[in-house]
């Protein structure tokens, strides 16, 4: 059977649109899409707003990111891999290497972010080898290179590149800029 679309205004945009399009027992669900098109039209969500009132402290982007830094906090949410949970037919191939965590990361938190990252751990409740190894990852950097994140807020500018070419992020504590 195939989702119907019911929604109210406390609904992510994202569950919205997986419950009314997401695919159903082999099949994608097109029923909803009318009363999707007519719920999106009437509420701002990039904005936050609904009939014409604030009803979000920040906003949460799912697997993504915003191009500039936001005057706003916001929290960027996405799993490890493309599951949001354990998926045992998830390979290293669909999940973020070690660098690709910590560029994302790094540019969510330039950007005024925070990252929610989820972790699936398996049915026995322990973490899968590939998501420890990445978490583990994240956190040896951090290690070395903590101070460009805690405590930090944005600076004028997000990114920008070296004379070499290489992308760089920018945050400051106090009244000193930090390149990571």
């Amino acid at each position: 059977m195939v989702p119907r679309c019911q929604a109210g205004y406390f609904y992510p945009l994202g569950a919205v649109l997986g419950s009314c399009l997401g695919a159903a027992h082999g099949r994608t669900g097109q029923g909803g899409l009318g009363r999707v098109v007519h719920f999106t039209q009437r509420f701002s969500f990039s904005e936050g707003q609904i009939g014409g009132s604030q009803h979000a402290d920040f906003r949460t982007p799912e697997y993504a990111s915003f191009d500039e830094t936001t005057d706003f906090k916001w929290e960027a949410t996405r799993g490890i891999g493309y599951s949001f949970g354990y998926n045992r037919n998830e390979g290293p191939e669909n999940y973020l290497s070690v660098e690709e965590l910590v560029r994302s990361f790094v540019d969510i938190v330039s950007k005024n972010g925070n990252l929610l990252l989820n972790v699936g751990p398996m049915a026995d409740g322990t973490i899968p080898e590939l998501q420890r190894e990445r978490l583990l990852g994240l956190g040896q950097w951090l290690a070395v290179n903590g101070e460009a994140i805690f405590g930090t807020r944005p600076w004028v500018r997000a990114e920008g590149r070296t004379t070499e070419g290489i992308g760089v992020r920018f945050t400051q504590s106090g009244e000193t800029c930090t390149r990571s």
